[in-house]
Order: C-alpha cells, then structure tokens, then sequence
C-alpha cells in the first residue's frame, strides 16, 4: 500500500480544444506545422470530430475551441457543423 501523498489531488484541466480535423490545404507553406499540402489526408470524419467536441466538454466543461488544420474551409461544411456544436455548448 502507498503512502498517503502530502499533495492534494489534482484535478486534470485544459483551457483551449485544439482541433486539426484535416490535413488538406490548398497551399504548400514550408514553414506549415501540422505538414499540410492539396495532397493531404482528409482527416477526422465529421462524426468522429463531433464526439471530440462532446467529450472534452463532458470531460472538463466548457473550453476555448481553435478549428485549424490545413484549411478548414476547404470542408466548408464539416468546418460549419462543428463550430454550430460548439456554439451550442458556449465554447
């Protein structure tokens, strides 16, 4: 059996939901983080990034969504749907 630890427990939090859901752009920028390109993946399936979002707010409550990736637009209505979820959880 452990000790009891002197430190009270921590509970695990995030500020910001950071959510690459594609990796297809229509440019080629050297200097691009997250490795997109025209050729890139077409990432999460909408339903799969729905259930990011559903999870982390029943997990740690309302936080700050970035949507990003390679060009969220180019799927214009997947970027849509998941912004409209997290307007209506308040994030």
């Amino acid at each position: 059996m452990l000790p009891k630890s002197p430190y009270p427990a921590v509970t695990p939090s995030i500020q910001s939901l950071y959510l690459v859901f594609t990796n297809k752009c229509n440019l080629t920028c050297k200097h691009c983080c997250v490795w997109s390109s025209p050729r890139g993946s077409h990432g999460l399936e909408l339903p799969i990034a729905i259930r990011v979002i559903d999870d982390t707010v029943k997990l740690y409550g309302k936080v700050r969504m970035v949507l990003g990736g390679g060009e969220p637009l180019i799927r214009l209505h997947d970027a849509l749907m998941l912004l409209k979820r997290s307007i209506n959880y308040g994030m």
